[in-house]
């Protein structure tokens, strides 16, 4: 007898082939339920690994032991006449064609039924603010909170499309229907609910919409001991990622947190107080005081001191600090011990690529750091518009409106990436488009804004619009960017003396417009041709620490600016302005 026939007589092929088939459908069912249990991905691997090692071990065991009447034996001790193997081979082969079955049934149904194959678009959802059904008022940012944390780890699932915390919380409190909110942010799933704080009681309630046919594709409830709030927040996302159909990896939902529910309480009241900064910039200061009391309960948590080192960044750009250098030292410490303590925060990476273009000079590392964060954070909405900021600063035109127009499509209902891509695209010499774009924000009653306040977004906008054409100062009315702040920087810069001194002495909080923004009392100087004035300016903007994202549309640092005044040209070609603009003349391809 040959060894193939013995081989076919003792079964071995047919174990073989059944043994290959079951596990590839135990791999498929492994891979599925390791995202739901919120097993690491290494228990995928050491299943596959474990079903590779025990092939060979299956196929010896068919070998060397027979199936019969009386139970296995040894093959030698079985004689050919009493021998079952016929029937064993038919047993197998119906365990082949079943497996075979449910792989071809598993097939269609993926092909022709499952959502996976529902174009990626339908995988989009947006998050709404939870509603505070605490009887404390003053619980609005832990219902607050917890719709961002659980909208931030639903953001990292490369699959799928959230939409930002900006867009998402525009429709707080709104009476507005799910499917005109839905259509509003461009999603085709919502995410609503309520939590419900007493005590150390916990009680979320959450249910995902299908806006097709405003259906509920999941709900449930929660009551909970408070220290079980994380388990909860990755429940929700884990099971929102389960109704959708999306595959998840284990790192794409990790989330760098604390166990101390009182600095993860602080935190979010943190984080409730910052995103108050765009109508009322000196709560920043509140959110420093909140992160560092959540430091002093959790002296490891990576979020607070990302969440720190970010907020003393933005006191500089919201002009609430004259002392640049001292703010930026804060920013950066906290920043690295953030990282040192997650390497991946992403909130920490972004920081830091800011920290260095905007107040440490480092473009190159900014650069990279953005790409970085871009490549692990594909959809961020805000990524895009901080990284769009930098290629505007550089003048690296062409990448900045492709990266500025991406952040407009991914948060259409955000004021900054709507005023921002305008905004670019003026800067780049592509006026009438970037008038298109202006028009129809100023148009849209969801961006109107008070523009009372001299450093709020409107009057930013303003000073840039102002600075980029003087062709657009007609349009600043329509636009509804015209104020008592900007009519004195249009007569200012038309070479009014009088209403740049009322300028100057304008008050931005504790301190004068002067205080805070020297180089722009520079450029003024400049572009009325007093060069004096502007020497004497510029070195006060050095003296005070440079924030290079106010470079932006001013041409005393515009390397197409022909400079003749010796004081002026000393400075500018000294480092660290020299290095800034010869960065800028690169990129222009001068």
């Amino acid at each position: 007898m040959t060894l193939i026939k013995e081989l076919k007589r003792r079964n071995v092929f047919k174990v073989a082939i059944a043994y290959v088939i079951v596990a590839w459908l135990i791999v498929q069912v492994v891979n599925s339920i390791v995202p739901i249990i919120l097993a690491p991905d290494w228990v995928a691997k050491f299943v596959f690994i474990m079903l590779l090692a025990g092939f060979p071990i299956a196929c010896l065991f068919a070998w060397a032991f027979e199936l019969t009447p009386e139970g296995l034996k040894r093959s030698k001790e079985v004689l050919p006449d009493d021998s079952i193997s016929h029937q064993t081979s038919r047993y197998i082969d119906f365990v082949i064609i079943a497996a075979l079955l449910l792989i071809i049934g598993g097939m269609v149904y993926n092909q022709y039924f499952s959502s996976e194959n529902v174009a990626s678009e339908t995988r989009s959802i947006a998050v709404l603010p939870f509603v505070n059904m605490s009887s404390d008022s003053e619980q609005e940012y832990f219902s607050d909170g917890i719709s961002e944390e659980i909208l931030n780890r639903l953001a990292r699932i490369n699959d799928l499309t959230v939409s930002s915390r900006t867009s998402s919380f525009v429709f707080k409190g709104s009476a507005q229907s799910i499917s005109h909110i839905a259509k509003a942010l461009n999603v085709n799933h919502v995410l609503e609910g309520s939590v419900r704080k007493s005590g150390n009681k916990v009680r979320i309630t959450a249910q995902l919409i299908n806006v097709k046919d405003d259906s509920s594709v999941w709900s449930n409830t929660y009551e909970r001991e408070l220290n079980d709030i994380f388990t909860i927040q990755d429940e929700i996302a884990h099971a929102i990622v389960g109704s959708l159909k999306i595959t998840l990896h284990y790192e794409q939902i990790q989330y760098s947190q604390t166990n101390n529910i009182e600095a993860y309480s602080t935190y979010l009241q943190g984080k409730f107080e910052y995103a108050k900064r765009y109508n009322n910039p000196q709560a920043l200061f509140k959110a420093i005081n909140l992160f560092k009391q959540a430091i002093i309960l959790d002296e490891n948590y990576a979020n607070a001191y990302a969440s720190l080192g970010r907020t003393y960044a933005l006191l500089m750009n919201y002009g609430l600090m004259v002392d640049l250098k001292k703010q930026k030292k804060l920013a950066r410490e906290a920043t690295n011990k953030a990282l040192s303590l997650d390497r991946k925060n992403i909130e920490a990476l972004l920081a830091s690529a800011i920290i260095k273009f905007q107040f440490e000079g480092d473009f190159v590392g900014a650069k990279q750091d953005f790409e970085a964060i871009i490549s692990t954070s594909a959809k961020d909405a805000e990524v895009y518009n901080f990284y769009g900021d930098y290629l505007n600063t550089v003048m690296a035109y062409d990448k900045a409106i492709e990266i500025e127009a991406m952040a407009f499509k991914l948060e259409p209902n955000s004021y900054i990436n709507n005023s921002e891509y305008g905004q670019v695209l003026i800067s780049a010499g592509r006026n009438s488009e970037g008038v298109e774009v202006l028009t129809v924000l100023a148009n849209d009653n969801r961006f109107k804004t008070n523009n009372s306040n001299i450093n709020n977004l409107p009057n930013y906008y303003g000073i840039r619009l102002i600075a980029a054409n003087q062709e657009h100062i007609n349009f600043l009315a329509d636009w509804g960017l015209q104020s008592q702040f900007t009519n004195l920087v249009v007569a200012a810069r038309a070479g009014d003396e009088a209403a740049l001194k009322r300028l100057m002495g304008s008050k931005i909080y504790d301190y004068s417009y002067a205080d805070i923004y020297p180089l722009f009392i520079a450029n003024l100087y400049f572009e009325n041709g007093d060069f004096e004035q502007t020497e004497v300016w510029l070195k006060k903007a050095l003296t005070k620490g440079l924030n290079y994202f106010e470079f932006i549309d001013l041409r005393i640092a515009d390397p197409r600016t022909e400079i003749e005044h010796p004081g002026i040209k000393r400075l500018l070609n000294t480092d660290p302005l020299a290095k800034f603009i010869t960065f800028r003349r690169k990129n222009l391809g001068l």
